[in-house]
């Protein structure tokens, strides 16, 4: 099996992205174990009945955040492989390669009409010290293949490579440098691939490649980067050299797996947009119905208390006429009284320069200072 090295923030993603059932099918272990390592992550997971909501499209609650937490960083899971790559469809694939006389699949003797990212290597071969020295692990400069192999074994690693480039273009695939990594396009999905030779002590990184400790062992080794793993593919009982075709099998079948996966993710992610954008719409008439319905109870109460004071006026000067009071100044006054209420009135709004700029619902008004005056 595929071994997986998934950080915490990786598993957390990925616990919020299927379930743990949909999980354990495709990891060798169960979702009482998953959970388990999550808990030890201290990694929130999704409530009771979550995925049964998000299947028909309830509303759910937003993912709970991923909180600081001083224990491991990492944690080790497994690809169930045959379920990933199922046996029957990597035979049919890889029997139709191999009967494909269009794909060349065997390795020759000497390069013949190499690749132009071959062609590049082996020109920055020749600038190579570690190459004139015959010893170590040579190193391409940044831009060229991933191809970090000794001297002696660098003659087999272009001839390799290059069959392997060939074929997959052959098959409609590309490759592309970037940012100093070796990509093999398949199907619009992007593998990162390096070619390199195992030292005879354990695994060969740049750093400690040139200790005299460090044998090589002219074991060959192809890696290929997807999410969340990597897989490998080595010298064994039989050659890298005969492995092509399987190689080819393997980033086929995932990459379609991948596509796929993609195209299913891309659709929920549109539907749960689409349930968002429809349940933000009618929030939003909600919202603009209960401003609506506000606006007319506090225009409603407006006009309640409007009339209140037209009672006021009405009666303070039927009571002042009764009672032989009514005079200039209080006919004044009750005049002033009827203006400011047509102005406060919603169904009138009458002008009036002095309470202009004050807010008639608050009855409130903004206050000046005045800066010189206070000088």
């Amino acid at each position: 099996m595929i071994q997986v090295l998934l950080s915490r923030q990786e598993l957390y993603d990925l616990v919020w992205t299927e379930s743990m059932l949909s999980l354990s099918k495709k990891y060798a272990i169960s979702d009482v174990g998953l959970r388990k390592k999550c808990k030890t992550l201290e990694i929130p997971l999704p409530n009771v009945g979550y995925w049964a909501k998000v299947q028909f499209g309830k509303k759910v609650l937003k993912r709970r955040p991923l909180g600081e937490f001083d224990g491991p960083r990492s944690v080790r899971l497994y690809l169930r492989e045959e379920s990933d790559l199922s046996k029957e469809s990597r035979v049919k694939l890889l029997r139709q390669i191999e009967a494909d006389d269009s794909i060349n699949l065997k390795v020759p003797e000497k390069l013949s009409n190499p690749d132009k990212l071959i062609i590049a290597a082996k020109e920055d071969l020749l600038k190579s010290k570690v190459w004139k020295k015959n010893e170590g692990i040579v190193f391409l400069s940044q831009g060229k293949l991933n191809i970090n192999v000794s001297p002696k074994g660098m003659d087999r690693a272009l001839r390799f490579m290059d069959t392997l480039i060939k074929a997959l273009r052959q098959r409609g695939h590309d490759f592309k440098i970037e940012d100093g990594q070796t990509c093999v396009v398949v199907n619009v999905e992007k593998f990162t691939i390096c070619c390199w030779e195992q030292l005879s002590g354990g695994t060969m990184n740049e750093t400690n490649s040139n200790r005299p400790e460090n044998q090589l062992s002219g074991s060959l080794h192809l890696s290929a980067d997807i999410p969340y793993s990597t897989r490998n593919w080595k010298d064994g009982k039989i050659p890298v050299e005969e492995k092509i075709a399987e190689i080819i099998v393997y980033l086929e079948i995932k990459s379609n797996k991948l596509r796929d996966e993609r195209i299913e993710r891309e659709k929920r992610w549109e539907e749960q947009r689409e349930k968002e954008r429809k349940e933000k719409e009618i929030q939003e008439r909600k919202e603009k119905e209960l401003e609506d319905f506000k606006e007319l109870f506090r225009k409603a109460k407006r006009h309640d208390n409007a009339e209140k004071l037209r009672k006021y006026a009405q009666e303070l000067e039927q009571n002042s006429i009764a009672g032989n009071m009514l005079t200039d100044e209080l006919r004044d006054k009750i005049d002033w009284i009827r203006k400011k209420v047509d102005w406060y009135d919603p169904f009138i709004e009458a002008e009036d320069e002095l309470m202009r700029g004050i807010d008639r619902e608050e009855l409130k008004m903004e206050k000046r200072t005045f800066f010189w005056l206070n000088r």
